[in-house]
């Protein structure tokens, strides 16, 4: 028995079934028609999503500017609303957060969950036969630097970086440090890299978090992002290099006394 006239017809009855179909679309909560977009309007279409499908879906079908960033452990969506970019991390329950304040608000852990920290090898990648940094310190350290070389201190710069432990402070600018004593020192990283000794090297905590800060804010397109905290009364500065080795004698020179 040939049934290819009955299947032709059931095809036939679903294309005209589909065609009958009205195409339906969501409607806008109470209150958005006719309303320009703003956060509030996204917040209030989010509010019950749940899951990375269902948001998508509705961020195209209402036509919002967004974009998705897959990080090396996290996965984001930013919206762009009015000139002014909002992160969305959480899809189960997804919430709108300001992307600066959003950043600002990252522990040094959460940051890293994003961003991975520039290693030591970096800094001494940068190192070339020009590369100098500089210890301050009061004449009556003068001999014993000169004779042991630079000793690894238990001091602190601040409250912000109280936890840095025992380690030599050097600063790539000397004018930056010369309220620690007229006495400078000057230290060859060139010679350090050329006879292969590299200790451990960072910048001071605090600033380190920022330029984390600042790299992740680039990755989102976030150009304008600045860091809240400003470390400047602290006593840190951007220049300042720590070493977690002390540095022998024959790589110092005095530079200023």
């Amino acid at each position: 028995m040939n049934l290819n006239w009955y299947k032709s017809a059931q095809e036939q009855e679903s294309f005209q079934f589909y065609e009958d179909m009205e195409p339906q679309k969501a409607p806008f909560p109470q209150g958005m028609k006719n309303v320009p977009r703003s956060v509030n309007d996204l917040d209030e279409l989010l509010e019950n999503v749940q899951g990375y499908n269902e948001l998508t879906m509705i961020l195209r079908r209402y036509g919002f500017n967004w974009e998705e960033y897959r990080f090396n452990v996290n996965h984001i969506i930013t919206v762009n609303l009015s000139g002014k970019t909002y992160v969305i991390e959480d899809f189960n329950y997804p919430e709108t957060k300001e992307a600066s304040e959003w950043i600002d608000g990252m522990y040094e852990h959460e940051l890293y969950s994003y961003v991975i920290p520039e290693d030591d090898d970096d800094f001494w990648d940068n190192v070339h036969g020009g590369s100098r940094v500089y210890h301050a310190t009061t004449p009556e350290n003068k001999e014993n630097i000169l004779r042991d070389g630079l000793q690894l201190k238990n001091e602190s710069r601040g409250i912000s970086n109280r936890g840095t432990g025992a380690a030599v402070f050097t600063s790539e600018n000397p004018d930056d440090i010369d309220s620690y004593g007229p006495v400078i020192f000057e230290v060859n990283l060139w010679q350090m890299k050329q006879s292969g000794f590299t200790p451990d090297a960072s910048r001071e905590t605090p600033i380190e978090e920022n330029e984390t800060k600042k790299s992740l804010a680039h990755q989102i397109n976030l150009y304008d992002y600045e860091p809240s905290s400003d470390f400047g009364w602290e006593g840190l500065y951007e220049t300042t290099v720590i070493f977690y080795e002390p540095i022998p004698a024959k790589y110092l020179s005095l530079y200023e006394e």
